[in-house]
């Protein structure tokens, strides 16, 4: 979903990057530690961002397969109340299943005075 893959996870990542940046920049000379020409690569902040979501995502489906939860991703929709259950359209697979966890996702909002212009926000 969206947490894990384009918001709360790795916004997370990015920023522990960036403090850690930070921290060397203006605040660790108070504890004797100082370096010279420190420079961010952007690149390889966005690959450790990169690595750090596959991680979430593969613990995530781990403890799926761990507690034999059935994971199906794309659109889907209940097709009808079916033996005690639903059948359902995942794709083009029919599934029937007695229990059903729904993971929408979400949409993003705009802020008032802050819209969506896909260079700053």
């Amino acid at each position: 979903g969206t947490c894990t893959n384009v918001g709360c996870i790795p916004s997370k990542a990015l920023l522990q990057s960036s403090e850690h940046y930070e921290h060397l920049n203006h605040h660790f000379a108070d504890h004797g530690i100082t370096a010279d020409n420190v420079k961010i690569d952007v690149a390889r902040m966005l690959a450790r961002k990169d690595t750090v979501v596959k991680q979430n995502n593969d613990g995530i489906l781990y403890l799926f397969k761990k507690n034999k939860v059935t994971f199906f991703h794309g659109r889907g929709s209940f097709v009808a109340a079916q033996d005690g259950g639903y059948a359902l359209k995942a794709g083009e697979d029919t599934i029937l299943a007695k229990q059903v966890i729904l993971a929408t996702g979400s949409n993003a909002r705009a802020l008032p005075g802050a819209p969506f212009d896909e260079e700053n926000i």
